[in-house]
């Protein structure tokens, strides 16, 4: 179990424990604290998940995932999500709901200043621009993970050009500390 921290006016904690998703709160009277992050700590709880398979609506780490429970499930173990936080069924895309939620804990930066723990958004359908698809930047924006479902799994891999022209914006959480 590992404790991350919560921000200075806070003095709460939330206890995390990794396996298979399962979180436990305790003590938490803030719900709307902001957790102090560093980039390393988001960077290593998502590669955590690589090689888990890939699972529509699965959030389960080294069991099944998808793009958008990838997300909530990095979120929920920093403790900028809550641990029941779920979405409804959907299409294999991220569901606006999601946004509702993370954007309480993240903001809208310029793609050009995404930082490795940053999350990426992408569209496949260059016309509507819909988001389709996330990731967190691991490299400098030249490495993301996600599960590519291509390959079925949670993969960290090259930004390549066909990437690079679907981001449609990039998101950083709020309190991340460089």
């Amino acid at each position: 179990m590992r404790k991350v921290e919560m921000s200075a006016d806070s003095r709460e904690t939330i206890p995390t424990v990794g396996a298979f998703g399962f979180y436990e709160l305790q003590n938490l009277q803030n719900r709307e604290a902001i957790p102090r992050v560093t980039r390393e700590q988001i960077i290593t709880e998502a590669r955590s998940w690589i090689g888990t398979p890939y699972q529509h609506l699965a959030r389960a780490k080294g069991v099944g995932v998808d793009c958008s429970q990838f997300v909530i499930a990095v979120a929920t173990a920093l403790g900028y999500v809550e641990p029941d936080f779920n979405i409804p069924v959907h299409a294999p895309r991220p569901h606006p709901r999601i946004f509702e939620e993370l954007t309480r804990h993240l903001d809208e930066i310029p793609i050009g200043e995404a930082k490795p723990g940053d999350i990426l958004i992408f569209c496949f359908n260059l016309r509507t621009r819909a988001p389709q698809h996330m990731a967190f930047v691991t490299d400098l924006g030249l490495c993301h993970v996600h599960p590519h479902t291509d390959i079925a799994r949670v993969v960290e891999h090259r930004l390549d050009d066909y990437f690079r022209e679907r981001i449609v914006s990039a998101w950083r959480f709020r309190g991340v500390e460089d």
